[in-house]
């Protein structure tokens, strides 16, 4: 009887160790970990290539252009009077190249037995960022002195006709807005592509010239009487034509 009752237990222990073991192997494995990456270091400073002869060298990127807003502009130390200008100049960017870091691609999946776990896709790596070397157009504020107007005291006609005329009346247009008579030379007539200097106030503006041409049927200067007006402003030199 107590053989009989060895063996019972015996097979019993046997049965319930390998029911354990065949529970244990279908337990499925942990889900892998993605691999930690650690923080690419800085990529090396490249030199960049020297821009084409002829082209001026361009700011850094990412330097600031023009005038800061809400700056106050501030002129130059020991400048006279003057103001600031907005100018756009053209300017030559040299081509680089940076290295930077490109992050690993991980993807949702599931296993075999259902349960969502991560994969590697793409491991990070470095990669050459090319960029071409271009021409930019950019704004600044400059400081541009003030020039005092110069003004003109003389005028000189240049008949550039044909044939002479004859001065018939002088009017200088002054600064204020009054108009004064100018007297005429003794000797007022103009011969072709010839020159006559006439004395002006400091302060006019402006010249307004009436003539009248040779007519060379009548022998005698013709009607009507012609005008021309010049501004002192672009120079004390008048042309008739």
């Amino acid at each position: 009887m107590d053989t009989k009752m060895t063996r019972f237990l015996a097979v019993a222990f046997l049965l319930a160790f390998t029911v354990v073991a065949s529970a244990q192997d279908l337990t499925p494995p942990p889900p892998p970990q993605p691999p930690a990456q650690n923080p690419p270091p800085q990529p090396p400073v490249q030199n960049p290539t020297t821009p084409p002869q002829g082209q001026p060298q361009g700011q850094p990127q990412g330097q600031p252009q023009g005038q800061p807003q809400g700056q106050t502009e501030v002129p130059p130390q020991g400048a006279g009077p003057g103001h600031f200008e907005t100018v756009n100049e053209k300017v030559w960017l040299p081509a680089r190249t940076n290295r930077v870091w490109i992050d690993a691609v991980y993807a949702d999946v599931r296993d075999a037995y259902g349960k969502p776990i991560k994969i590697l896709v793409t491991p990070g790596c470095y990669r050459d960022v090319h960029t071409p070397g271009r021409a930019e157009v950019r704004t600044r504020r400059v400081w541009v002195p003030d020039v005092a107007p110069q003004s003109v005291t003389a005028l000189t006609l240049w008949n550039q006709q044909r044939f002479r005329v004859q001065l018939v009346s002088i009017e200088a247009l002054l600064a204020d807005g009054s108009p004064v008579l100018i007297g005429l030379p003794w000797d007022r007539v103009v011969s072709s592509m010839k020159q006559l200097t006439i004395d002006l106030p400091p302060s006019a503006v402006s010249v307004r010239v009436r003539f009248k041409t040779w007519d060379w049927a009548n022998r005698s200067f013709r009607f009507p009487i012609c005008t021309a007006d010049y501004l002192l402003a672009n120079g004390g030199l008048g042309v008739i034509r």
